[in-house]
């Protein structure tokens, strides 16, 4: 059998005033999908959103398997509003975010407003 190559996780420290648990808990779950090679995740108290890359021969079902992970992760999260992608740039955007914040440079307020913008972009791309 061929060897699944691990999804790497950057795992965001939680003790900052920004809770990450939320995203981290869905990295971990979404790193058990095989289809997944990449895994990035956001959140505020209100909302989360994770981006995601998924082997390239899965993409021709790729709509109907980001509908899937997205219920799940709804269930796993009812309080928090959940978005996700598979689009590079913001794959790249919430990586971008994740790495600000394990420098602890984002306050809460400078988090809503990125996550924000970057949840409207994704959704003017789909």
């Amino acid at each position: 059998t061929e060897e699944r190559q691990q999804v790497e996780l950057t795992k965001i420290s939680t003790d900052q005033n920004i809770d990450q648990e939320p995203s981290n808990q869905a990295k971990e779950k979404l790193r058990n999908y095989e289809e997944i090679t990449e895994v990035k995740a956001v959140n505020t108290k209100k909302d989360m959103l994770i981006a995601f890359d998924i082997e390239h021969h899965e993409r021709f079902s790729l709509d109907q398997f980001e509908k899937e992970l997205k219920k799940d992760m709804k269930k796993e999260f009812p309080d928090i509003k959940v978005h996700v992608s598979t689009d590079q740039k913001i794959i790249l955007e919430v990586e971008r975010l994740e790495e600000r914040l394990l420098k602890n440079d984002l306050s809460d307020k400078k988090l809503k407003k990125e996550l924000k913008d970057i949840i409207k972009l994704s959704q003017e791309q789909t």
